[in-house]
């Protein structure tokens, strides 16, 4: 996770609004936020404008999460997967 999720994870809990696109991540952002999670089924949705039925594969995935994360300069994370493998992936922000 980045050093700024680690230092919000450790005063408490993180509000973190879910995003399925770029554009909502700024607005997140905008609105004063602090951390944004970046929603698989989200990106299901405004993407294949399907349910989250495991249609967008894990490259696509990271590609578009990527997006995401590099739209804003507040931590982005995305939990693709993680009730399937246990696996989390969170973003550094630009400096």
């Amino acid at each position: 996770m980045s050093k700024r999720l680690r230092q919000l994870i450790a005063q408490g809990a993180v509000m973190m609004p879910g995003v399925p696109n770029a554009a909502m991540a700024r607005q997140v952002e905008r609105a004063g936020f602090e951390a944004v999670y970046i929603s698989c089924a989200g990106m299901a949705n405004a993407t294949a404008g399907m349910p989250d039925i495991g249609l967008l594969t894990s490259t696509e995935v990271a590609q578009l999460a990527g997006y995401i994360a590099n739209a804003v300069r507040i931590p982005a994370i995305v939990g693709h997967g993680i009730w399937r493998s246990g696996e989390c992936c969170a973003h550094d922000p630009p400096t």
